[in-house]
Parts: C-alpha cells; sequence; structure tokens
C-alpha cells in the first residue's frame, strides 16, 4: 500500500494494522484493500478468444 492519500490509498497505521489482526481472526478482510483488483476501468476477462 501507497503512504500517499492523494492517489486513494489507505495509509497504514498501527491503529489500521490492529484492525486487521483483528478481523481476519473472524475471516473477514477490508475491502479497500482489493478494490481497485475488482474494479477496473476496462473489463477483465479470463475467457480465451476464439
Amino acid at each position: 500500500m501507497s503512504d500517499d492519500p492523494g492517489k486513494g490509498a489507505v495509509m497504514e497505521t498501527p491503529e489500521r494494522a490492529a484492525f486487521y489482526e483483528r478481523i481476519g481472526r473472524r475471516n473477514l478482510a477490508p475491502l479497500w484493500t482489493s478494490l481497485n483488483d475488482l474494479i477496473t476501468p476496462e473489463p477483465r476477462s479470463n475467457a480465451a478468444n476464439a
């Protein structure tokens, strides 16, 4: 993760790391850490072009 909050990144702090650890014990994860991979400007497909 980037430490530049101006680029839509989430700053890593000790409190945030502790939160991630707590929710990880319940098999949860924050959506904002993977949102850029889930929502893309162009669709991505695993289908092969024929």
